[in-house]
């Protein structure tokens, strides 16, 4: 367990040290990105009880938002 803690330090350093290193007016994109992200990952074991449509449906959404979110991080 504790070398999963350390790899869990070392990635959240990484994460911190490339929003550092970020210009501060992409951040707001970033946390969008982010929270997508976030869903996309999180949201799957909710949608395995959906039939297989209503899953390609929800994932097609979030493949949208995710791609909205990086469309405004490129047009600044």
């Amino acid at each position: 367990m504790n070398n999963s803690n350390n790899r869990e330090e070392t990635c959240m350093v990484e994460i911190l040290k490339e929003i550092q290193e970020m210009p501060k007016e992409y951040w707001p994109n970033l946390l969008a990105i982010i929270r997508v992200f976030r869903e996309s990952v999180t949201i799957k074991q909710e949608l395995l009880t959906y039939s297989q449509k209503e899953l390609d449906k929800q994932e097609q959404e979030i493949l949208n938002q995710q791609h909205q979110a990086l469309k405004q991080l490129t047009k600044e």
